[in-house]
């Protein structure tokens, strides 16, 4: 309720709503021993909708993003069962963060460089770092590897986005496309629109050229 009702105020973000979601984060890092019925961490994915991403400070959005990222990683490494059940809402909490850092990484000509540069360069890592994570519990997003590769490229076709940040989200999408199988690729195909279809062709390749080949290059030397 709290987090819900500041966040109707953006000038409340930084002292309210940021420190009252890192005290549910808090919380949800102690378990599934301390919050047992998945309904209220459901509802925490609820209230981490509301928080704004749009139109703030370099200052105020990173403090943002860091607290709605942190709520995740902290559901996704406590709370399994959470995820399992409720994952459509995990990752349409992250597909906010994922749109608002493609927004904000966008190439602007003189400002692409200084303290607020490092700012979205940091948010970027952090995307990066949460798609891994979603690759690594595949059992929990099986029917939706294809369903986040659209809205990425989906996204992708708005904007031209700076070389640094697109780099790291270029190989946090990499991960979740190790997750497709043909039937997902020949979907996808299919599926998008002529302009957004180009845009993911490309990925593609270049994730079957670069990607791709290093992996199974490294799998062969692990092995």
């Amino acid at each position: 309720f709290l987090v819900r009702s500041s966040s109707l105020d953006p000038s409340l973000t930084l002292p309210f709503t940021v420190p009252t979601v890192t005290s549910l984060t808090a919380l949800l890092r102690q378990g599934e021993g301390l919050i047992a019925n998945p309904q209220h961490v459901i509802l925490v994915l609820g209230a981490l909708q509301s928080l704004p991403l749009d139109h703030l400070s370099p200052t105020v959005y990173n403090a943002s993003f860091l607290a709605i990222h942190e709520a995740l990683f902290a559901i996704i490494k406590c709370h399994r069962q959470v995820i399992s059940k409720a994952a459509p809402s995990f990752l349409n909490v992250f597909y906010r963060l994922v749109a608002s850092i493609m927004q904000e990484g966008r190439q602007r000509g003189d400002t692409d460089s200084g303290v607020d540069s490092d700012v979205y360069l940091q948010c970027s890592r952090l995307t990066e770092r949460m798609y891994s994570h979603i690759a690594a519990t595949p059992e929990s997003f099986t029917a939706l590897p294809a369903f986040m590769v659209a809205q990425y490229v989906t996204e992708l076709q708005k904007v031209t986005l700076r070389p640094d940040v697109k780099l790291h989200l270029t190989e946090g999408i990499y991960c979740i496309m190790d997750l497709c199988m043909e039937q997902d690729i020949k979907f996808l195909r299919a599926g998008l629109h002529t302009g957004v279809r180009e845009v993911f062709n490309e990925l593609h390749s270049n994730y079957i050229h670069y990607h791709k080949t290093q992996r199974q290059g490294e799998d062969k030397y692990t092995v």
